[in-house]
């Protein structure tokens, strides 16, 4: 009697910690945001990897939250993906797609070739984030033989944003 009383109250959390887990995906409400497909640039010669989609990514404004920050409220997780929008950066990768394994077992980094930085320098990115998804094809750029850390360009075909 006490397994099944026991076997049943297991049962019991899971659906409510799986019924949670649903609920946080409905509340987001989003919007479109306008995109124009643009290859990258450095990529043209290159052939296309794939077809990358993502939902319910944060985006970090560093004017606002370091990344030291981001992986420090997160280091829990065993990974964590993130997008990072550096306004003051002299480099042309002002927004970076990022995947971390917190034990080190492997990075990987996305560069943006057409997001629209019009638009985002327009949003109030709040200091803990901003979910975004988006879809794209992507085409790596670099990559260590023990996948251990790689690189590629994102030529985003879709993208939505949270609605504040």
């Amino acid at each position: 009697m006490k397994t099944k009383t026991f076997l049943f109250t297991l049962f019991a959390l899971f659906l409510l910690i799986g019924g949670m887990g649903c609920e946080r995906e409905n509340l987001i409400d989003y919007i479109d945001v306008n995109v124009v497909y643009q290859r990258c640039n450095s990529s043209v010669n290159h052939p296309i990897d794939g077809e990358i989609k993502k939902r319910d990514i944060l985006l970090f404004n560093l004017a606002h939250t370091k990344e030291s920050e981001i992986i420090k409220r997160y280091s829990q997780n065993e990974e964590i993906e993130y997008i990072i929008y550096d306004p003051n950066s002299i480099s042309a990768n002002y927004l970076i797609y990022k995947r971390l394994r917190i034990n080190n077992q492997g990075h990987e980094y996305g560069n943006f070739c057409n997001f629209p930085i019009a638009d985002i320098e327009k949003w109030n990115i709040p200091q803990s984030g901003l979910y975004i998804s988006f879809s794209g094809d992507f085409v790596n750029t670099k990559f260590t033989t023990d996948a251990m850390y790689s690189t590629f360009d994102i030529s985003l075909k879709s993208l939505k944003i949270q609605q504040l």
